[in-house]
């Protein structure tokens, strides 16, 4: 009686529907969701990466302690001071 009982509720909640496919319905919308997690969601042409920095300890606490958008502001002024960036056509796009 068991194995049966195990077998139809086998059947009817892991093989006849698949996870998550009432999701959307019950899920927030993204806005909402950022907005309880406290972020901003990313613009169109936005990205976001984790990359590992080297350099002065006290340099990298001052760039940690920024807003993330400002820390994206200080990576395109780096990258333009040092000649690796470039703006085209009104978008600014990486030369390299």
């Amino acid at each position: 009686m068991l194995t049966s009982l195990l077998t139809w509720h086998t059947l009817c909640y892991h093989e006849g529907m698949p996870r998550g496919e009432n999701l959307e319905r019950v899920r927030p919308p993204k806005e909402r969701r950022a907005a309880l997690l406290g972020v901003e969601p990313l613009a169109p042409g936005e990205g976001r990466m984790a990359v590992s920095i080297r350099g002065p300890k006290g340099a990298l606490e001052v760039f940690k302690a920024l807003p993330t958008k400002e820390r994206g502001r200080v990576v395109v002024a780096g990258l333009k001071a040092l000649g690796l960036w470039e703006e085209g056509d009104g978008e600014e796009t990486g030369q390299r």
